[in-house]
């Protein structure tokens, strides 16, 4: 991600040709690089920033489990954006970072039961759906200032894609034991 924000600047035609667009569904490579490539550095750090820290919860536990929340959450906010009508264009971490948050609040969970032990883990999921819920409805960031407009709808549905893959997760884990 920094070697394509370094080598490719924000407007810059080769910057628009990375970029998810909506006049150019059907460009494969865009469906990766859309999510690798950012507007501006503070963009870029807080998404790297982001993901070091899930990444590393998540690869405690398992490092499919990484993997698998990177492809699920890539794959939920390109079919998001070709479904949606808002943006003709999208770049970024943040929508799949939305999905390797739930998965890391998952891998940081004690055993045993589904709430007891586990009180903020589940706040801080409360709290990034009333985040992103807020952004929504306000459509302006709450926390971040980037060169585009915040993409809250994207958020909201990589912490879905992340709650779906947690319980198909789960339901291979465990669900022989049950």
């Amino acid at each position: 991600m920094s070697l394509i924000y370094l080598l490719v600047p924000f407007g810059s035609p080769l910057f628009d040709s990375l970029s998810l667009r909506q006049s150019e569904p059907f460009q494969v490579i865009t469906w990766l690089t859309g999510n690798l490539s950012h507007s501006d550095g503070n963009h870029l750090f807080w998404n790297l920033a982001a993901l070091l820290l899930l990444g590393f919860f998540i690869e405690q536990e398992s490092r499919w489990l990484m993997l698998c929340a990177l492809l699920v959450g890539f794959v939920a906010i390109d079919i998001w954006f070709f479904i949606q009508t808002r943006f003709q264009q999208y770049v970024g971490l943040s929508g799949a970072l939305n999905t390797i948050l739930v998965c890391a609040l998952y891998t940081l969970r004690k055993p045993g039961h589904w709430l007891r032990g586990n009180e903020i883990l589940w706040l801080v999921l409360l709290l990034a759906f009333a985040k992103n819920g807020y952004e929504y409805a306000t459509h302006s960031a709450l926390f971040s200032n980037t060169r585009w407009p915040t993409t809250p709808s994207f958020h909201i549905v990589g912490m879905l894609a992340g709650c779906g893959l947690v319980c198909l997760w789960w339901r291979l884990r465990f669900g022989k034991e049950n």
